[in-house]
């Protein structure tokens, strides 16, 4: 599951056109009143591909890590995933 640090994000975007299922999105001006806000996951959208992960640390500011699945859900218990990718296509995205 991609998790971004806010804190750490630039907000350039350069990780939205690359998330094949559109789940990153800037993160609403109300939280932040800045203009160039940082970016969030809708988790229950994430398929935990790593893409965005990969695409920030080579081409930006490296404020995406991926957590395991069972990590994510140990620490948001509250969110419903509802995407991820079987076994066999995780291991051939590694």
């Amino acid at each position: 599951m991609a998790i971004i640090d806010e804190d750490n994000c630039t907000g350039c975007q350069v990780c939205i056109p690359f998330c094949p299922v559109d789940c990153i999105e800037p993160v609403p001006h109300e939280k932040y009143n800045i203009v160039i806000p940082p970016v969030q996951v809708r988790y229950n959208e994430c398929i935990g591909c790593s893409i965005c992960a990969r695409v920030c640390t080579k081409l930006t500011w490296d404020a995406i890590r991926m957590v395991p699945l069972e990590e994510f859900e140990d620490r948001f218990p509250e969110v419903e995933i509802t995407n991820t990718f079987t076994p066999e296509v995780q291991e051939a995205a590694d």
